[in-house]
């Protein structure tokens, strides 16, 4: 009798033995069966069937596709806020200040004028973004501006006929009659020689040399360029 409730009790504890982890297994099948239930749930909220397109702030139109990428569609239209009275009078200035420089205009009233425009673009250049517009716009007022200093410092006596005096006076007074300034007597107008690239004369002596009225026309042109790219860029 002994011996057998020896035996049954072995047998009992070898059965909780071996079935409490069998136990654990089986509990952690079902979490894991679970886990991956939700998982393939959230993937399926995540998962769009067909493109899908949404509008931004700007008016542009974003297609987004369904392997989760996203691009502009070629009907997205840039809702452009309409410009204050103060940019569309700086750009009329620009535009008849262009017209003047074509007709004909003396430095007198091209110094004047050049300083009415340069107040009438600063003030529209403070309302501006940074952008295509306001970059033409200071580009164009540049040009005109430096166009005043070029001018002017062709108009002053040479440096080296002040020094010398007499014939070397009279010489330099007879280029500056015919508009040539020599770019080694008038370093001022190097700088702008290189950033518009004037065209550079040489005499018979190998002095280089610009004309005054290439050099206007050339920074003119210059200017009316970045006005007409303003004016594009503003409709």
């Amino acid at each position: 009798m002994r011996t057998l409730v020896i035996f049954v009790l072995l047998i009992t504890n070898s059965f909780f033995i071996t079935c409490e982890p069998l136990h654990s297994q089986n509990k952690s099948k079902k979490q894991e069966s679970v886990a991956k239930k939700q998982e393939s749930v959230l993937k399926k909220s995540l998962i769009i069937e067909k493109p899908i397109t949404a509008t931004t702030k700007s008016g542009q139109i974003v297609l987004l596709n369904t392997d989760g990428t996203w691009e502009f569609t070629g009907d997205s239209i840039i809702v452009v806020p309409p410009l204050s009275e103060t940019i569309k009078s700086a750009l009329k200035e620009l535009r008849k200040f262009a017209g003047a420089t074509e007709v004909g205009i003396s430095f007198k009233e091209y110094s004047t004028r050049v300083i009415d425009l340069k107040s009438s673009v600063e003030e529209a250049l403070i309302e501006l973004k940074d952008g295509e517009l306001k970059t033409n716009m200071k580009t164009a007022l540049d040009a005109y501006v430096d166009a005043s200093t070029f001018w002017n410092e062709t108009l002053k006596p040479d440096e080296v006929a002040n020094m010398n005096g007499g014939f070397e006076k009279k010489f330099a007074d007879l280029k500056y009659q015919f508009g040539r300034s020599p770019l080694n007597r008038y370093p001022t107008l190097r700088p702008f020689q290189e950033k518009y690239r004037i065209p550079i004369q040489k005499d018979k002596d190998g002095e280089e040399q610009i004309f005054r009225d290439e050099g206007l026309n050339v920074i003119w042109t210059f200017a009316k360029t970045a006005t007409e790219h303003a004016t594009q860029l503003s409709k």
